[in-house]
């Protein structure tokens, strides 16, 4: 589980877990787009990387698991929510 902004690490993550075999989950938060989106984003580019290693593979958005629950403002960016999760002892 880590948080998804342009999909790049989840896509190379799973893009590895098809050359190794791995069969463990591979979780992305989305910060910043709606889970459909962010699925087609990552299984295309995740289908780039194997292009590039020599090893076709098309994976599909459906292959592509994402959590956008916790979705706020963007990657680094301080919006209500957070704001009100911070608790201050002053």
């Amino acid at each position: 589980m880590f948080a998804s902004g342009s999909g790049g690490t989840q896509a190379g993550l799973l893009a590895g877990a098809s050359l190794t075999g791995f069969r463990g989950e591979i979780l992305g938060i989305s910060i910043s787009q709606p889970a459909e989106d962010m699925q087609r984003t990552v299984a295309g580019l995740a289908t780039g990387i194997m292009d590039l290693l020599g090893q076709p593979r098309a994976f599909r958005p459906e292959e592509v698991h994402i959590n956008s629950g916790f979705q706020g403002e963007g990657y680094a960016k301080v919006g209500g929510a957070e704001r009100d999760s911070i608790i201050c002892p002053i």
